[in-house]
């Protein structure tokens, strides 16, 4: 085609030659075509290659890419590296083998495996597999490499994922799209060759060759450089807390143990082993020490984690990102006080906002609008390719793209109960498929594809709860990009109120933290954080219980709080939505309460009521009149470690309710103090002497047995529930009750059994209706099983149980007694306290259902039952 544009060409030229002059503007139009139309024929004739892969002919038409090192092409010409399923495919033997990289490589045909290797990394491929291995570890490739002809020149060649291969070797790589350019550029520090003993091999490291900087002074550590293993700084041990700190140091080869003592610290460690020694109690290290010789020098050498040792010998640790440097700044003394009395008045002792080189990124993360839905108007079927995570490194960030060959249509994301991000994918087709990221905010990424709905799920599983994300579509909506934010701290205060020490710190959202103590330090892990209010350490003179309050960056992703205390005093965490709370206090310090609620003047305490929302893990304290404004201005003070929130709000009747969510089912008291309502909140069989479980029968879905249209569940509930609660949750009650159902809603029998453990129950007792084929049978009857009939050490058993409802019941109402009785019946026989099941009556005989569908009756054998358990345990009390 182009050798005949040209010759049309050339004949107008010769037509038109006699007549330049005339016709000089044709002439030069028709040169300008001969210009457009040559490089345009040219790229069409070079936009598409044939190729023989996978048993079969293939046009290829997509990118044809060049490679670089270092800025010097090594790709050859006729045969560039080629895009399947947004993986850029290369020979190895042009870009790796033959080239400045210089890797080794034996291909095995009859196996079809290729390795390669260079210093001590070894890779080996699987054609056709996306199985890799790397120094022996199992790791999926997002496409398999491939054998494939390119037809022009009739050769082979093995084509490989270039840039798994690159990174792999510890090489930077970067494609330009547009460019169809793939940049391949040297590492700036040689990689390391170190042999491991414990593992006995080398290998060679090619990440972060740290520095060491202890007090303001440089360590000369040139020797052997820290290094990040697993994710944690490893330093020498010797010549950091040997020789710079003046620990003495000591190792016994026989047991391999590397023992330091400083001043009053005396820590043991194993090679090999996480499990340490300080003072003589067990510790756990974030990682094992290591014995490593360096091949460059020849020299063996005992890494520790840098961190963990520094803090264990008093010193604060922080890790400088952008020089690689562990700064290692010993702790001040903490001076336990004279004597523990609390100051009269609350008081602010230092407050660390956000810094100003953060502040404006950070306002605009808190509050942007993050887009979670995408619509593009389109309406063809996207084909999903890989989902890859962008090689960039961001400092508060990490960005994940899914490309398509064709237009995306309609994308939905969400989290679920258990904080998977859901990326629904509508209109579109994908290969199942599961990626896992390595040191990554998302842990792993799940790809489904669901041919009935003819749509796609992304699922991402994240290592903190819920971060931050948005999606993003590119312009021509065959990009999806996630990008998933770190968390930010926006204001660490540290303050004084009511015989106890506050640390508050803000977070751009709910924090995920691993929070570990010594005798004087408090540590506050925070993954995936950025330490926006910088590296500090501030010293609180006059604190109560905290003495000092520290920031620090424990590695790239890690920011740490160090809070130091005294040795007496104790704390315990609070979450709620952003704001994580550390509570210190010394034990009988006053501090009694776990909930201190202001009481507003006028108000009197004992118009306070409550309510026990047991089954939602919460409990109402009810304020009579409208005071949310006032609980605005003085908000609840949590004091224990279970609360995970608390709610102000106004209910229908004109009332204040303070909702109050605990991390587990919680018992809970009141108690009045001179102005404020003080709430002490803890396991069940610790606020409560007298605990019953009542279990009203079937429910739900479970109708139990039908008498002329009436349910046995309904009764059941009716009684045991409905009227009874009146009994037990009135305030001449002793005895706290719990209900296996609230409501009409099936609950299976080993729940009903297990919920008397959960609770820390006495007594259980379940309530039936009898049922018979023949309408003459009638009566009450008590059950107990022979398995569950322990008698406990206050002397009560289940027979003797069932023995005092059955006497009971018979004495008070004018049932046909059929005596007490055994069964292995569900509720009764796994159930690990004294308990009983009763059959007031049978539904099938109609003296007996004339009776117990009477509400006037079915309140009187509510209150019955309320006496007898009262009853109960006045004569078997549980000692509590």
């Amino acid at each position: 085609m182009e050798q005949q544009g040209k010759k049309v060409i050339s004949r107008v030229l010769n037509y038109h030659k006699t007549q330049w002059k005339q016709h000089k503007t044709i002439y030069m139009l028709l040169f300008a075509l001969l210009l457009i139309i040559t490089p345009v024929l040219s790229v069409k004739a070079a936009s598409s290659l044939k190729l023989y892969y996978d048993k079969k002919n293939v046009t290829y038409t997509g990118k044809q890419i060049v490679y670089k090192i270092d800025g010097k092409q090594v790709s050859k010409k006729n045969y560039p590296g080629i895009v399947i399923g947004s993986t850029s495919l290369v020979s190895y033997k042009d870009v790796f083998v033959n080239s400045k990289i210089g890797i080794t490589s034996s291909y095995s045909s009859s196996k079809g495996t290729l390795t390669l290797k260079k210093d001590y990394t070894t890779i080996k491929f699987t054609l056709g597999s996306k199985t890799v291995y790397v120094d022996g570890k199992k790791q999926t490739v997002s496409q398999a490499p491939i054998k494939v002809k390119f037809k022009s020149t009739g050769v082979t060649k093995i084509l490989v994922p270039a840039r798994f291969v690159a990174e792999a070797f510890g090489y930077n790589y970067s494609y330009n799209s547009s460019k169809a350019l793939a940049t391949i550029t040297s590492p700036k520090t040689a990689a390391l060759n170190l042999y491991d003993y414990n593992e006995k091999k080398w290998f060679t490291y090619r990440g972060t060759q740290g520095k060491v900087k202890v007090d303001g002074k440089n360590v000369s550590v040139t020797t052997l450089p820290s290094i990040l293993h697993e994710s944690t700084t490893m330093v020498q041990v010797k010549k950091v807390f040997a020789t710079t700190i003046g620990a003495k140091y000591t190792y016994n080869k026989e047991d391999k143990t590397i023992t330091l003592e400083k001043n009053d610290t005396t820590i043991v460690m194993t090679l090999d082993s996480k499990v340490a020694k300080v003072n003589g109690k067990k510790k756990t290290l974030p990682h094992a020490p290591m014995k490593l010789k360096n091949k460059a020098n020849g020299k063996t050498y005992i890494m520790v984690p840098a961190y963990a040792v520094s803090s264990y010998l008093g010193y604060d640790y922080a890790w400088d990102s952008s020089t690689g440097t562990s700064i290692l700044t010993e702790k001040a003394d903490v001076v336990e006080p004279d004597n523990q009395t609390p100051p009269e008045e609350e008081m602010e002792y230092v407050n660390l906002p956000i810094t100003d080189t953060y502040k404006n990124i950070y306002d605009e993360l808190k509050n942007k609008s993050y887009k979670t839905v995408i619509n593009s108007n389109y309406t063809t079927t996207a084909v999903l390719g890989d989902f890859t995570k962008d090689t960039q490194v961001y400092s508060d960030r990490e960005v994940f793209q899914l490309k398509a060959y064709s237009t995306f249509s309609k994308i939905e994301s969400y989290y679920t109960t258990d904080n998977s991000l859901v990326i629904d994918v509508e209109q579109s087709t994908a290969t199942n498929n599961t990626y896992t990221y390595s040191n990554s905010i998302v842990d792993s990424a799940t790809v489904t594809y669901n041919e009935s709905s003819q749509s796609s799920k992304i699922v991402l599983t994240t290592n903190v709860k819920q971060p931050k994300y948005e999606l993003q579509l590119s312009d021509d909506a065959m990009t999806l990009t996630v990008v998933v934010y770190y968390n930010y701290i926006e204001n660490v205060n540290v303050n004084y109120d009511y015989h106890t020490d506050l640390a508050s710190i803000d977070m751009l959202y709910q924090a995920t933290m691993n929070v570990t103590s010594d005798d004087t330090n408090v540590y506050i892990d925070l993954p995936f954080t950025v330490n926006s209010i910088g590296n500090l350490n501030y010293n609180i003179s006059d604190g109560y219980c905290v003495k000092a309050v520290a920031s620090a960056s424990k590695d790239n992703t890690t920011t740490r709080i160090t809070l130091t205390k005294s040795k007496t005093s104790t704390y315990y965490t609070s979450q709620t939505d952003n704001n994580l709370t550390l509570v210190f206090v010394y034990p009988d310090s006053g501090t009694n309460v776990d909930l201190r609620i202001e009481l507003p003047s006028g108000v009197s305490y004992s118009k306070v009521t409550t309510e026990d929302l047991y089954y939602k893990n919460q409990f109402k304290v009810i304020i009579p009149g409208d005071y949310v404004s006032y609980y605005d201005e003085n908000p609840v003070k949590i004091y224990s470690s279970m609360v995970s929130k608390t709610a102000v709000s106004l209910n229908s009747s004109g009332n204040t309710v303070i909702l109050v969510t605990t991390l587990t089912l919680q018992g809970f008291k009141l108690s009045e103090g001179s102005s404020y309502i003080g709430v002490e909140i803890g396991d069940p069989k610790d606020i409560y002497d007298k605990i019953v479980v009542l279990d009203p029968g079937h429910g739900g879905s479970d109708t139990g047995a039908i008498g002329s249209g009436v349910y046995e569940k309904t009764l059941t509930y009716n009684i045991l529930y409905k009227y009874a609660k009146n009994y037990f949750n009135s305030s001449t009650s002793t005895v706290k009750a719990y209900w296996t159902r609230y409501n009409d809603s099936y609950v299976t029998l080993d729940d009903r059994a297990a919920f008397a453990s959960k609770v820390g129950a006495d007594l259980f007792i379940s309530l039936h209706m009898n049922s018979h084929t023949t309408s003459s049978p009638n009566g009450t009857e008590t059950y107990y099983s022979t398995v569950n009939n322990k008698t406990l050490s206050n002397g009560l058993s289940s027979a003797k149980l069932a023995s005092i409802f059955q006497n009971g019941i018979i004495n008070s109402f004018n049932f046909t007694n059929r005596k007490v009785k055994t069964a292995n019946y569900a509720v009764i026989k796994k159930n690990t306290v004294p308990a009983i099941l009763i059959e007031l009556g049978f539904i099938s005989n109609s003296s007996d259902l004339k009776k117990i569908n009477n509400t006037t009756n079915q309140k009187k054998y509510a209150e019955k039952i309320y006496q007898l358990t009262e009853e109960v345990f006045k004569q078997y009390p549980t000692g509590r």
